[in-house]
């Protein structure tokens, strides 16, 4: 019987478990021909009735397996859409938490490219046509939302970015929870060591970089006394 070459494999299945299946559910031979030669042809030998049985199983496997080679097709529908590298830590979220729900919520995968690469701002959605297009429209969304936030910078000594941040990060982002901002300190390499910016609401960005400010004066202070005193301080400052 006819059975198109691509198949063959999954008729076979791994380490001809799902031939032997069929081969014993129906009490026939079933020989499937070896794939160098690329034959649609396969042959089934034993009595009549039980090789007729098994015929109608083989092309009940086969319609299956052209439904899923059609699901295949439509999952592999891609889309791209463009966003700028600065804001592809947002769609990734905290330890992946963002991307990964977007590749949950609409079954899709997300790939962004690698850093630096030719097409930096590319990112590729792959799955059915009408996830991979809700998925695109919750991205642009996620970009919109930091779009539409107002940026301010303000220039703070290196020296204390290190105390902003905190242990593990917890002093950064006990700011950035309090006021609703993002703040972004520089990264090695960048031009000005000094720079932070800070997005958000207009009100909320002003008031955290007022903030930042008295907080920078403060950790100047206590960075300038005793090596006693400034650990001291820390301590007190991540306990509360």
């Amino acid at each position: 019987m006819c059975i198109p070459f691509e198949f063959h494999r999954y008729v076979i299945g791994q380490k001809g478990k799902e031939v032997r299946e069929m081969m014993n559910e129906y009490d026939v031979n079933i020989r499937v021909p070896a794939a160098e030669q690329q034959s649609d042809i396969i042959l089934v030998s034993g009595v009549p009735t039980h090789v007729e049985r098994a015929k109608v199983g083989l092309l009940e496997k086969l319609a299956q397996l052209e439904l899923e080679k059609e699901d295949r097709i439509k999952r592999s529908f891609e889309v791209t859409v463009e966003v700028s590298p600065e804001y592809h830590p947002k769609i990734i979220g905290k330890a992946g938490g963002v991307i990964n729900k977007l590749r949950q919520d609409y079954k899709v995968n997300i790939q962004l490219p690698p850093k630096g690469s030719e097409n930096e701002s590319v990112i590729t959605i792959t799955g059915l046509e009408v996830d991979a297009d809700a998925a695109k429209q919750a991205i642009l969304g996620i970009v919109n939302q930091y779009e539409s936030m107002i940026k301010e910078e303000v220039k703070i000594d290196p020296r204390v970015h290190s105390m902003i941040i905190g242990k593990r990060g917890r002093s950064i982002r006990k700011i950035m929870d309090d006021f609703k901002v993002d703040i972004r300190l520089p990264r090695d390499g960048d031009e000005d060591p000094s720079l932070v910016v800070i997005s958000g609401d207009e009100e909320a960005v002003l008031d955290c970089i007022d903030h930042l400010k008295v907080l920078f004066y403060i950790l100047m202070i206590v960075r300038s006394r005793s090596l006693a005193h400034f650990i001291r301080y820390i301590k007190i400052d991540e306990t509360s």
